[in-house]
Parts: structure tokens; C-alpha cells; sequence
């Protein structure tokens, strides 16, 4: 029950970033994604934000604009 309330906590985070500019970091190339988000989908149960067309982990979010 307590990972159920964590993970909709978590969910609810990610849905309130729709619409504002995130700066987030890309582990594959080590560089830097800033952009909008236009939607998030849950992989596996974890948030994926779409930022300007690519997808982002939400636990690479470095900033909030």
C-alpha cells in the first residue's frame, strides 16, 4: 500500500510538469534536454516526461523553469 501512495505521488509530480519548461540531463550522451512538457506516460510504473518530442526519465529532471 505505501509503494501504491509513493508511486501515485510520484505520478501526480510528473503531471504537474505538463505545460512548464524542464531542464533535464541525458545519461546516454551526458548532455543537457531543455524544453516543454507535452505529456507524461508511465513505463513500468515510472513517469516518462515528453520533452520538446524526446523522452525523459523523471528522476533526470535537474530544474524547473
Amino acid at each position: 500500500a505505501l509503494l501504491g501512495i509513493i508511486a501515485l505521488q510520484t505520478t501526480s509530480g510528473a503531471v504537474a510538469l505538463i505545460g512548464k519548461t524542464v531542464a533535464a540531463r541525458d545519461p546516454k550522451s551526458d548532455t543537457m534536454i531543455t524544453g516543454v512538457v507535452s505529456q507524461v506516460k508511465l513505463t513500468d510504473g515510472m513517469p516518462t516526461l515528453l520533452v520538446d518530442g524526446q523522452p525523459v526519465d523523471l528522476a533526470n529532471v535537474v530544474t524547473v523553469m
